[in-house]
Order: C-alpha cells, then sequence, then structure tokens
C-alpha cells in the first residue's frame, strides 16, 4: 500500500475523521435516549458505512485491479 496522493489521503482522513465522530455521536445518543428504533437505525447505518469505507480502502491497496474486483 503506497498512497502517494497528497489529496486521496486527505480525503481518507477526513472521511475516518467525520466516521470516528458520527460513531461516538451515536454511542453517546443511544446512552442517553435508549435503543429506541431511530437510534438503533442510525447506528447500524453508521456500522455500514464503515464496512463500505474499509472495503474500499482494501480494494484501493490493490490498485486498478482491487477496483475491478470491487464493482
Amino acid at each position: 500500500m503506497n498512497f502517494q496522493d497528497d489529496a486521496l489521503i486527505f480525503l481518507l482522513v477526513g472521511l475516518f475523521g467525520l466516521l470516528i465522530l458520527a460513531s461516538v455521536a451515536g454511542i453517546i445518543i443511544e446512552k442517553y435516549k435508549g435503543s429506541t428504533p431511530v437510534i438503533v437505525n442510525l447506528n447500524a447505518r453508521i456500522r455500514a458505512w464503515w464496512g463500505m469505507c474499509l472495503l474500499s480502502v482494501a480494494a484501493m491497496c490493490f490498485g486498478p485491479s482491487g477496483s475491478i474486483w470491487l464493482c
């Protein structure tokens, strides 16, 4: 894995930073408001975004062939 594009690194740091912020917010909201269906749905969507982003980064590690396999 060799990410040399500064814009890509900046994008990934921002993306994962927002995911961390959303995850912490989801945990805090669930702690104080309880496990309502809306909050459970929110946290499930955040976990799904984690999976999608990690899968995309894994595909980037394999280069163009990884992106083809991801499709």
